[in-house]
């Protein structure tokens, strides 16, 4: 049943990682073709694969966070 609390961050990070390496390929935030709620600065170049790769380093520790969690969170129920 843990599994309920920790896999939903990790589907998150790795939609979040794909819509990155999609900024990164088109070398624009947000890419073409993405909804925006309201009207959104483009970013290009430089800055468009800044931003995604700081997109890619917090999903990956959201990724890394959650695995750890889930590993302590086993350990612990099976220590009781």
């Amino acid at each position: 049943m843990l599994w309920i609390i920790f896999v939903p961050p990790i589907l998150f990070a790795i939609f979040f990682i794909s819509f990155a390496l999609r900024c990164q390929k088109e070398g624009r935030f947000p890419p073409t073709g993405t909804k925006v709620i309201k009207d959104t600065v483009v970013l290009h170049g430089q800055d468009a694969k800044r931003s995604s790769l700081m997109i890619i380093v917090i999903s990956v520790l959201l990724i890394l966070f959650s695995l750890v969690g889930l590993f302590f969170a086993v350990t612990l129920i099976n220590m009781l």
